[in-house]
């Protein structure tokens, strides 16, 4: 009986070694724990702390700007996405520019989103949900663009920005802009940002 619990006490004092050896490792771990578990600001700042203690990690910023976006902080998320896409490798870099172009669009950013979608889709051409959101903030802003060319628009927005309001209501638009175009039905009715 007293071997075993010798036994036990060298496991867990192994565990904790390891993490303390590897800090950065420790704070991704209990930041994905957080996240699985539904606690976004814990994520976060776990994510941070792997981002203080290696600057480059990609999968770290990528990580941070999830924990980011399902908080609801699409300006952060969109900057974590952004300095995700400079440290990953082709395949990564795809999934983090696609992301950033979400949370430019939940943010209004509709042009900045397109550029983003774009980029995404260069180097991962069959990404259906990238492809599928290009299209949609396309379809409005070439609406919207004819709307007030004719001048029958909605008001310029605010230092080229919409409010979320204004980002609904375009979404909206463009949802029944699509439909008309002979879809029944889009993708849930819900775009994936």
């Amino acid at each position: 009986m007293k071997r075993t619990g010798s036994i036990l006490l060298v496991v867990f004092t192994s565990l904790s070694t390891v993490q303390c050896r590897d800090p950065y490792a420790a704070h991704m771990k209990m930041g994905q724990e957080a996240l699985s578990e539904g606690r976004p600001p814990e994520a976060i700042a776990s994510y941070a702390a792997a981002v203080r203690l290696r600057p480059n990690a990609g999968d770290a910023h990528f990580n941070l700007g999830y924990s980011h976006y399902q908080a609801g902080d699409f300006a952060q998320a969109a900057q974590a996405f952004e300095t995700a896409s400079r440290h990953m490798a082709e395949g990564s870099r795809a999934a983090s520019l696609y992301n950033l172009g979400n949370g430019l669009a939940r943010q209004g950013r509709f042009t900045d989103a397109l550029s983003a979608y774009r980029a995404s889709l260069r180097l991962a051409p069959g990404n259906d949900d990238a492809r599928y959101n290009y299209a949609l903030v396309k379809a409005w802003l070439d609406r919207d663009a004819g709307r007030q060319g004719a001048g029958r628009g909605d008001k310029p927005p605010q230092g080229g920005r919409l409010t979320p309001e204004d980002a609904r209501r375009a979404l909206d638009r463009a949802l029944s802009d699509l439909e008309a175009l002979g879809r029944s039905r889009v993708r849930g009715d819900k775009p994936d940002w």
